[in-house]
């Protein structure tokens, strides 16, 4: 039987294995900041599975949620729904009441957890909670002269109000949420819920079922914040293992995404530059990240605004990983994501053309700055 302690342990169970699985993959590309935080509405249907005939205790339901995802993987909202509802005894008939319940509820994004990205079209996530019910307005009239034995011995009658009646629930569900818009900030999702309530009405111990109500609802989400259009600048990169052992690939006009391994030793670059016919923008990272910070945000604005104004000029966008942390595969892998989130900006914000791109590669193969630090970094070359 389904209790308080048995959902904790669960959840706790649930808990720990995504954990696991988010350490496993905490070099995660992330394109949304986090706490990210949603509201949504729901409407749909619910019954109470108390043993009485399903079909005649069907009744509406509507919810109001809102909540945030802490990580990719992790989440948690508070849930508010209610409405009308039913319960029956057999061989008496279903009598009805109003209810509102209240949940907090953990929320497990299984489509993110076992994926390097959050970027997802479809998602399926897992809910389970804690709760309370109240239940108000009993009308057992439909159920005249009923009586039971509360206690050996003694009768109580069935027009006896549980007008204050409060009772703990307990949910498992599953969610299936489809995102949409540019930035994937809209959402239209199905949920299915099975909500275990301690005794809130008298219809369990007339028929010696567990009150169980299960609820199905369709709604409409909102997640704050920017999340960044992922146009994939490249094709076959994007594919290959973090650490390709081969010679370096020429440049030619023809190549416009490529992964070298290797580059010839080469002075440190000059100062980022802006001149009529050339830009030169240096975007650094946090050890660890390819996300672009704020404060870089605008040099990539900076590339975006002159290449508009050059519709004949393409650029070059070489991510780099410092050597003095991490290991070659790791920063091989940190050096293609941070050069690809700068070529995603610009083409999935700033609309540029991913024609005009070039999409390199170096890790820690080759360290353009003297100091270590600034080794964490995409440099963009545009010119005509």
């Amino acid at each position: 039987m389904w209790n308080i302690k048995t959902m904790l342990a669960v959840a706790a169970l649930g808990f720990g294995a995504v954990q696991h699985v988010v350490a496993q993959e905490e070099d995660k590309t992330e394109t949304r900041n986090y706490p990210s935080w949603f509201i949504g509405v729901q409407s749909g249907a619910q019954a109470i599975m108390n043993g009485y005939n399903v079909k005649d205790v069907v009744t509406p339901i509507g919810a109001l949620q809102g909540g945030a995802y802490f990580s990719p993987a992790l989440g948690a909202r508070v849930h508010v729904n209610g409405w009308k509802s039913k319960e029956g005894v057999k061989g008496y008939g279903d009598y009805k009441f109003d209810y509102l319940g209240a949940n907090l509820d953990m929320m497990i994004n299984l489509t993110n957890a076992f994926s390097k990205t959050d970027d997802h079209m479809f998602n399926v996530i897992l809910l389970g909670g804690l709760g309370m019910n109240k239940a108000w307005g009993e009308h057992y009239n439909e159920l005249p002269g009923y009586t039971y034995k509360g206690q050996p011995g003694s009768k109580i009658e069935v027009t006896s109000h549980p007008s204050n009646h409060i009772a703990f629930s307990e949910r498992v569900g599953v969610m299936f949420d489809f995102r949409f818009g540019h930035h994937r900030n809209w959402g239209i999702n199905l949920e299915v819920q099975a909500n275990h309530i301690e005794g809130r009405s008298y219809a369990h111990e007339f028929n010696g079922a567990k009150n169980w109500q299960m609820a199905g609802m369709l709604g409409v989400t909102y997640t704050f914040g920017h999340k960044k259009a992922r146009k994939e600048v490249c094709r076959e990169v994007c594919d290959v293992p973090p650490m390709v052992e081969a010679p370096a690939v020429p440049e030619t006009n023809n190549v416009v995404e490529e992964t070298v391994v290797a580059k010839p030793e080469e002075p440190a670059p000059t100062p980022q530059q802006t001149s009529p016919r050339k830009m030169e923008k240096h975007i650094f990272f946090v050890i660890g990240q390819s996300q672009l910070q704020d404060s870089e945000e605008v040099k990539v604005s900076d590339i975006a605004e002159w290449l508009k104004a050059n519709p004949q000029a393409t650029a070059t966008v070489e991510g780099y990983a410092d050597k003095g942390t991490g290991n070659t595969g790791i920063n091989a892998e940190h050096a293609r994501k941070r050069a690809q989130a700068v070529a995603d900006e610009l083409t999935g914000t700033y609309g540029i053309s991913a024609g005009r791109l070039t999409v390199k590669s170096y890790g820690d193969t080759v360290q353009p700055f003297a100091q270590n630090d600034k080794n964490r970094v995409a440099i963009v070359v545009a010119q005509e």
